[in-house]
């Protein structure tokens, strides 16, 4: 049948007839015969009629049980049985196989639930050694975090940086290397020696404190409980009073700078310029800031020492929380092996209980196959003969009104369009039917000169 269609609608044709949609066997552009639609078929019948009766053709030729039209309706059908035949013939194939590889599909899935057990017996044997490492890694972690707990504070630390020690030491070096430069600078060293001291110098407090301030630390972790605050006070008050003394030596001392300046001035207004002023602050003051600042540094440094076992404890918990998170994981991912295993397991015992259900089921589609395809085949039956009776109530619906109007499709000739031959296609006409004999053409005769005459011009 004539039966041509573009990808959307193999695409449609496909999804429309029921377990074919082997398209790829079908060029787009050929017949597909075979797998044509039941609404195809029908639509083929009724357009070859209605195309029959327009070219009000004899009743015999057109719609006889031995036309072209009728032939193809029976080759179609027989095309489409075949079809369903080998289909048919597929599907019992497949359950004779579903029900002869019932205990082979047993035994497969027997085995498969073996080696899942299996894995499930290692999976839980690591188990109890999983929970161990984490219940141990917790009482780790527990002794450190409470031997951290337990420490006195000043063990703890009281600075969670060591930048904060490191800053007041270069704070108190920087200080010292301003202040003796300044003094240097009067004293009447040469340039080289001015720097030189001012540098030299600061370092080797900066050394001097940070040693004492190590030792001081050492000694005082070793304090006992109650010596604790006595220190720290004694410390307290030593810094306090020097720092108070250097701002009172300042106060004094800034005191007589401005009376000399004071003094000074009033020689200058009663006429005594060759007086000489005296009002420089002297440096005496910044030996008690000095060493206000030393003992500030040496004490940081010590408190920082002494925070040394309090940094390791903090360390350790770190280090033991750490390998706790990793123990936590592990026991993590065996607890979700061992369900995994647990869910295949449970799975592939339901497949082994479904094999013997689909061999019952395919041994159904087994008894069941002959009836099946009869009644398939009863179908193609009903849509050939369907078919042959659309062709011929459309030849005959056609056939019926073309002649009640003296109407026949006709070819037209060939004509010239444009400077080019055209031929258009068929169209109806006033008239009878043509039915000369073969050797005529149409209603003219042609003599051989004539068609050469056609064929030149």
């Amino acid at each position: 049948m004539r039966s041509f269609r573009s990808n959307t609608e193999d695409s449609q044709q496909a999804r429309s007839w029921r377990d074919h949609g082997r398209v790829d066997q079908e060029a787009v552009g050929e017949p597909p015969t075979g797998f044509e639609t039941p609404g195809r078929v029908i639509a083929q019948g009724e357009t070859e009629g209605a195309q029959l009766g327009a070219s009000r053709a004899e009743k015999d030729q057109a719609v006889g049980e031995g036309s072209g039209a009728m032939q193809v309706i029976t080759g179609a059908s027989r095309a489409r049985k075949g079809v369903l035949s080998v289909e048919s013939l597929t599907r019992l194939l497949r359950a004779q196989q579903r029900v002869a590889t019932k205990l082979p599909r047993r035994a497969v899935g027997a085995a498969r639930v073996a080696a899942v057990e299996r894995r499930l017996r290692r999976r839980e044997d690591r188990l109890p050694d999983a929970k161990r490492k984490v219940e141990d890694q917790e009482r780790v972690r527990g002794e450190a975090r409470q031997r951290f707990a337990e420490l006195p504070r000043h063990l703890k630390g009281y600075f969670g940086s060591p930048f904060i020690p490191y800053g007041i030491e270069l704070a108190v070096v920087i200080f010292d290397g301003g202040a003796l430069h300044g003094a240097l600078g009067r004293a009447g060293f040469s340039t080289a020696s001015v720097w030189y001291m001012s540098v030299a110098i600061p370092l080797l407090i900066l050394a001097v404190n940070h040693a004492l301030g190590v030792l001081a630390g050492a000694i005082g972790a070793r304090l006992s409980a109650g010596s604790h605050l006595k220190v720290a006070a004694g410390v307290f008050v030593a810094s306090f009073s020097v720092l108070v003394a250097a701002l009172v030596m300042l106060t004094v001392f800034r005191a007589e700078a401005t009376t000399g300046q004071n003094a000074a001035l009033a020689s200058w207004a009663a006429g005594h310029l060759n007086v000489s002023p005296s009002f420089l602050i002297s440096p005496i003051w910044l030996g008690p800031a000095q060493l206000a600042g030393s003992i500030a540094a040496i004490v940081t440094v010590a408190f920082w020492t002494m925070a040394q076992e309090g940094r390791e404890l903090k360390d350790d918990i770190k280090a033991a929380e750490r390998l706790l998170a990793s123990h936590e994981g592990e026991l993590a991912g065996v607890e979700r092996d061992i369900e995994g295993a647990h869910g295949e397991r449970d799975g592939l015992l339901v497949d082994i209980k479904g094999a013997e259900v689909d061999a019952a089921e395919a041994k159904t589609e087994a008894a069941a196959h002959k009836t099946i395809h009869t009644a398939e085949l009863d179908a193609e039956d009903g849509l050939a003969e369907a078919a042959r009776g659309r062709l011929r109530s459309s030849y005959l619906y056609t056939e019926q009104i073309y002649g009640n109007g003296n109407v026949v499709r006709v070819a037209l000739a060939t004509v010239r369009r444009w400077g080019r031959r055209f031929t258009p296609p068929p169209g109806d006409s006033e008239g009878q039917p043509y039915r000369g004999d073969p050797g005529r053409n149409g209603h003219i005769q042609i003599t051989p000169d004539e068609m050469r005459r056609l064929v030149e011009d």
